[in-house]
């Protein structure tokens, strides 16, 4: 059966590229456009947050192309990512489309994948190892292109958000045309090897600090952790993103700007949705910038 996985910036074709090493004939999905964000918003109510607008338009570019089983991620999580793939089966199907919905999920991803490839466990741990060694040689040769620059200036925020380029409007790219370096928080291997370690590092026990809750969804605990990690670092500036309207991100944007006072270090928010202006943000980052480097 044709699968279709929806786009997740740099990482997509890592994707497509284990599924088809398991034996899958994998449908390529489209890079998202305007188009794509206005697939998913026409059939979704306005209130839920971009990622799943997003990918939702995806979805539909996939089935269009002929997908018949869709791969979609479950964080496990209480964000309500966890939800998304309920949400588009049941829309999708509302609209006509005849397919399998599968789900991928950190701690059961061996029997997740076996069940929509029928592949050994044994095999798919092999093909995982290598994925990730793949990613890790991906995201370090990132690391060393986007940390060239000054000021040095770090990225945090929803993972989606940072990972999928064409919904943050290239923000890596715009900075760098600015002359800045560019930190990014939350590197698909970074994320892979935080999701299966029993321990906080130094920096998440410091959250404890200016926000006392044990269990909170998506990823806002991290955007503060790495917040103090990159004041402690001498991170010049940080910006903070996030879809609209994502709960987690918008509860700790207060808490956010107080670890900026505290440390010192200049804060700015982004919002990415449906209606975002990428002149708007042109200018946001070049005046954020610019402030940087005369501070300095």
């Amino acid at each position: 059966m044709k699968i279709g996985i929806p786009r997740l910036g740099l990482y997509s074709d890592s994707f497509s590229d284990l599924l088809k090493r398991l034996g899958c004939e994998v449908v390529d999905c489209p890079q998202i456009t305007k188009k794509t964000a206005e697939i998913g918003c026409k059939h979704i109510n306005e209130l839920m947050c971009y990622p799943i607008k997003v990918t939702l338009g995806s979805m539909v570019e996939l089935l269009d192309k002929g997908a018949e089983v869709l791969v979609a991620f479950d964080t496990e999580g209480p964000c309500r990512f966890k939800t998304y793939h309920i949400i588009q089966e049941q829309i999708l199907k509302d609209m006509g489309y005849d397919f399998e919905m599968h789900t991928i999920r950190g701690r059961t991803i061996l029997k997740d994948i076996k069940g929509f490839t029928g592949k050994s466990k044994l095999r798919i741990m092999r093909e995982l190892y290598n994925f990730t060694k793949r990613i890790k040689n991906l995201d370090d040769k990132l690391k060393e292109e986007l940390e060239q620059g000054d000021p040095k200036i770090g990225v945090i925020g929803e993972i989606y958000t940072l990972i999928e380029n064409r919904v943050n409007m290239d923000l890596f790219k715009k900075l760098q045309s600015n002359g800045a370096a560019v930190y990014n928080s939350l590197y698909l291997s970074d994320f892979i090897r935080h999701h299966f370690k029993n321990r906080k590092d130094k920096f998440e026990k410091k959250t404890e600090k200016y926000f006392p809750v044990k269990d909170f969804g998506g990823h806002a605990k991290y955007s503060i952790a790495n917040t103090i990690k990159f004041a402690e670092q001498g991170i010049d500036g940080v910006i903070h993103i996030y879809p609209f309207p994502c709960s987690p991100e918008s509860a700790v944007v207060e808490v956010l700007d107080k670890v900026g006072r505290d440390y010192k270090v200049p804060m700015m928010h982004l919002i990415f949705d449906e209606s975002s202006s990428e002149t708007n943000l042109e200018n946001r980052v070049e005046a954020f910038v610019e402030m940087i480097r005369r501070k300095k």
